[in-house]
């Protein structure tokens, strides 16, 4: 398989192992959040009741993080020789498809929330040592920080400097604000949770510059895009239909990532109201990215039909993050604003059925690096 992958390789083949480390960490946050847990700081195995609720996001929670670590391993194998052909370099150097290159970023950020998420839930050892292991933890978080900041800045440089066709611009383009707001939730994480002040203090303006950057890029993309596509009569081709809904998990990361730094500032400043206030800004974000989600459906009502079934294409993975995304703010918002049985019933079956959803496109990613592209892969 791996010599499969390295002969069809792109860049965004990342974001199926991202969906498996967001399926698995969706299980965490619905434990620690969705009333199963009652103590304070995060969750362990040890001091939840094993109801059949539990035992299937437990479950689901192992087997995503196990797909997430092959992908990414299998990936990163694949990234590697396909980084010696000149269609690397092409990649790298067209404006239109470059964002592409922040997928393999994302999916890292995410390894570091499965780590602290599901390894930690069910390792006692790192439960009990999980401040000691902290400093190296932000180490590796803040080179691979300064690493996807300074690719996003060089991406931004191509496309200021070279000629390319702003007609043909989509919402694949927000890969880059993607990838920082996947680094803000991280460095979020940190701050929130880290006992040393230092620690603490650093992720978070960490976190404040990369924010920043997300909201200026999301907004600056969105409104360019909106716009082209407006003042044009076709709408996306197939291959980027579900593009349209990568606001989701971006809007979500904003979210979750305010929501810690409130967490932080509370504890820091002493002011209650700030966490309030984080959480007010939150529900927003969740109201706004609702009924966007919404209006994806709507775009993509006949993708649905008469693509989805059809031919595989990488960009398919677009579907997943949208869903994921969309079920782990929830489970925020179930604690913070809305601890309801029913609401609680729908986020369950919104990341049961996410991970379904998944284990089909993972199968017909599959069939389409083992067999001949032209018969069950669209190029």
């Amino acid at each position: 398989m791996i010599n499969k992958i390295k002969e069809k390789f792109n860049p965004l083949l990342f974001l199926s192992s991202l969906g498996a480390g967001g399926l698995a960490v969706s299980g965490f946050i619905l434990i620690q959040y969705g009333g199963f847990f009652h103590g304070k700081g995060l969750a362990v195995f040890a001091d939840i009741e094993q109801t059949p609720m539990v035992l299937i996001l437990e479950t689901i929670m192992i087997i995503f993080s196990l797909i997430h670590v092959y992908l990414t391993i299998a990936f990163f194998i694949g990234q590697a020789a396909w980084k010696k052909t000149n269609a690397a370099k092409e990649f790298e150097n067209n404006p239109l498809v470059n964002s592409g290159l922040m997928a393999p970023y994302v999916s890292v950020f995410m390894s570091m929330n499965v780590i602290i998420a599901v390894v930690r839930y069910f390792s006692e050892w790192m439960s009990n040592n999980f401040q000691a292991i902290m400093l190296p933890a932000f180490i590796f978080f803040v080179l691979l920080w300064v690493l996807a900041v300074y690719k996003v800045l060089t991406l931004l440089k191509i496309a200021f400097i070279k000629s390319f066709d702003v007609e043909k611009i989509h919402f694949g383009w927000l890969l880059q604000p993607f990838a920082l707001a996947m680094a803000t939730v991280t460095g979020s994480g940190f701050a929130a949770l880290a006992e040393n002040k230092t620690i603490g203090g650093f992720a978070a303006f960490l976190t404040l510059i990369s924010l920043t950057m997300v909201i200026f890029l999301t907004s600056v993309k969105i409104f360019s895009i909106f716009k082209k596509h407006l003042s044009r009569d076709a709408i996306l081709e197939n291959h980027f239909m579900p593009t349209y809904l990568i606001v989701v998990p971006i809007i979500t990361l904003i979210g979750i990532a305010i929501f810690r730094l409130g967490h932080y500032a509370q504890h820091v400043f002493h002011a209650p109201i700030l966490f309030v206030i984080a959480k007010i800004l939150m529900i927003m974000l969740y109201a706004f990215e609702v009924w966007y989600f919404v209006f994806g459906l709507m775009m993509l009502k006949n993708y649905w039909k008469d693509y989805l079934v059809g031919k595989f294409h990488v960009s398919q993975w677009g579907l997943i993050c949208p869903f994921v995304a969309l079920g782990a703010l929830s489970g925020f918002i179930y604690k913070a604003f809305f601890q309801n049985a029913i609401f609680l019933g729908i986020i369950f079956i919104l990341i049961l059925g996410t991970s379904v959803f998944y284990l089909f496109l993972l199968k017909r990613q599959f069939k389409c690096l083992k067999s001949d592209i032209n018969k069950v892969c669209d190029a």
